[in-house]
């Protein structure tokens, strides 16, 4: 890029350093500060995926794009509230160790002591959601100050690859009337050393950070303890939950699955509810709600699993728990004792495997054969519901012709974890902390970033409050379908259970809040093509056109106001039938 101020020096070594740590994407948000950042990201081989206007929309838009690509990604933000905007997003990734990188553009060093416009604690702002924080000095062009700038950029290596990664801060203070790209002038680029103005390379020319940084910390497991506490042995009666933030692949997962012959009770957003994957179960929700008999062992992939029924259960079980997690686990509120087996490597997975053996036969048999008779009695009670809630979502998760489905928090997650069957998709979710923020932006990203055609399924009000997420809808070569659940608000509080229609006034505009907005105008404000579909036959019609055209599309479902709390109690009640378990017992 062309120096024309310290700033734009400044910038050039940090793009270049992130450049060797991976990064080859960035969403970015214009502002008089960020000006340099902008000019220096797009002088560099990185795509700007889209030039965004809500920085809260930018923040998720960059998560989705890590999460697809499992690479780094830049978000670049002007100075003052702008910083703000981006918590929600860096919650999330903080929560699910996505590396997101935050570029800050600050005003110069004492400018927010002194009264200066758009300034406030960037640093301060950020610290409780980000793995690493450098609050750089005001820009030189001083060899030796960039080749120490390279060295800090470097230092964040360990947070943006490997088994420690999170979203971290980069605080840049600019100086400039104008704009932080304005030129000096009479100022001249100074003869930088090639170490500040290139970086480093090995002796084949492939550029390295300028220094070595420990990526990993070595950690090895405790083998003969882990077996003597845990009891490991041929014949257990065990048992595989599998939770969103599954730390297994897929083929690793059937692997281990198929080799100890445990019943595996996967969630729908982890990722291995996949056609020919051994011993599956797909109705855990409604089979832990009945079960009775304790397990010898429990093994855990990720944490906290989506039912309601599946977090009492495993919290009232006594059989030893086996917590297998990409990272380091303190506690677990659900199972406040267990045994970590961390970021497993194929060896450790055989190596528990041999010393497991296979599970108890019939243990399995009893599992699988119950799972099928529940799945079958909801598939009947299904067919024949009317048009409503549930019918709709079971249709979307059955369309075919599409790579990648995102799950919306609230009641979508619950619907998809009782109604998913087997199915070839790869699932996203946002369930760091189970908030309904930036579903939208995040869905773009994963889109863009996996270069797939792929189905958002969200309710109206999470719908509404990514808006301005939409606008990234520009991005070209999208292929997506936006499948909006209208009920009229948030139907989740009809059926908690709380009764709180009897207790508190004015329920409906107090907690069911109706969003009152119309959604075909809304997807029209930016470009999209809209179907509103009232019946069964009219939304399948709208799937089957949509998983072969081009862009985003937006399927809004309109469905009764009350038929969740219609419908809901009918499905339990076939699924218990089918048992022959009185539904009371759910």
């Amino acid at each position: 890029m062309s120096l024309q101020n310290r700033n734009t020096a400044w910038v050039h070594a940090i793009i270049d350093e992130l450049s060797r740590a991976g990064v080859r994407q960035a969403v970015v948000c214009a502002g008089g500060r960020s000006f340099a950042l902008i000019a220096g990201i797009a002088a560099s081989d990185w795509e700007i995926a889209h030039v965004q206007t809500d920085e809260r929309a930018a923040g998720f838009l960059a998560l989705g794009l890590a999460k697809a690509t499992q690479r780094p990604v830049v978000v670049a933000v002007t100075s003052g509230s702008s910083v703000g905007n981006l918590l929600p997003a860096l919650i999330e990734a903080d929560s699910t160790d996505v590396p997101v990188i935050v570029l800050t553009a600050d005003r110069p060093k004492g400018g927010q002591k002194s009264g200066m416009p758009q300034t406030t604690n960037q640093i301060g702002l950020c610290a409780a959601v980000v793995r690493a924080a450098l609050d750089l000095d005001n820009p030189t062009d001083s060899s030796q100050d960039i080749e120490a700038l390279r060295g800090k950029i470097a230092g964040l290596l360990p947070h943006l690859i490997g088994d420690r990664k999170g979203p971290v801060q980069i605080n840049i203070p600019m100086a400039g009337k104008l704009s932080s790209a304005d030129p000096t002038p009479n100022w001249e680029p100074p003869a930088l050393s090639d170490l500040a103005r290139h970086g480093r390379f090995n002796a084949t020319g492939t550029p390295l950070p300028i220094r070595d940084v420990a990526i990993t910390q070595p950690h090895a497991t405790d083998w003969d303890g882990l077996i003597a506490r845990l009891g490991l042995r041929p014949g257990m009666k065990g048992l595989v939950v599998a939770a969103s933030d599954c730390p297994l692949t897929p083929s690793a997962a059937a692997k281990l699955s198929k080799q100890l012959g445990f019943p595996l009770l996967a969630d729908a957003l982890s990722g291995l509810r996949r056609p020919g994957m051994p011993n599956l179960l797909t109705t855990a929700d409604i089979l832990v709600a009945v079960e009775k008999e304790q397990p010898d062992l429990v093994i855990r992939l990720g944490g906290l699993p989506v039912s309601q029924y599946m977090q009492n259960w495993l919290s009232t079980l006594s059989a030893p728990v086996l917590r297998i997690d990409r990272k380091h686990i303190e506690a677990d509120f659900l199972t406040p004792r267990f045994e970590l087996l961390q970021n497993p490597d194929e060896a450790d997975l055989e190596r528990l495997a041999a010393s497991l053996g296979r599970g108890d036969e019939n243990w399995l048999e009893q599992w699988v054969s119950r799972d099928v008779v529940v799945r079958n009695g909801l598939n009947e009670a299904l067919a024949a519901l009317p048009w409503g809630e549930c019918q709709a979502v079971a249709t979307v998760l059955a369309a075919d012709g599409y790579d990648l489905l995102h799950v919306a928090n609230s009641m979508t997650t619950r619907h998809t974890n009782l109604l998913l069957e087997a199915h070839d998709l790869q699932v996203y979710s946002n369930r760091g902390v189970v908030g309904i923020d930036g579903t939208n932006s995040t869905f773009i990203g994963e889109l863009h970033g996996s270069q797939s055609r792929g189905l958002l399924l969200i309710g109206d009000q999470t719908f509404l409050h990514d808006l301005s997420g939409l606008e990234a809808s520009r991005i070209a070569g999208l292929r997506g379908t936006i499948c909006v659940t209208n009920n009229s608000g948030a139907s989740l509080f009809d059926v908690l259970g709380l009764g709180l229609e009897k207790t508190l006034p004015d329920y409906t505009r107090l907690v069911r809040n109706p969003p009152g907005y119309r959604i075909g105008p809304a997807a029209a404000a930016f470009g999209l093509q809209h179907v509103r579909c009232e019946s069964l036959q009219a939304l399948q019609q709208a799937l089957a056109d949509a998983k072969s055209a081009e862009g985003l599309q937006v399927i809004e479902m309109v469905v009764p106001a009350d038929s969740l709390r219609r419908d809901i109690v009918p499905l339990y009640t076939a699924a218990m039938s089918a048992l022959q378990v009185p539904v009371a017992a759910v």
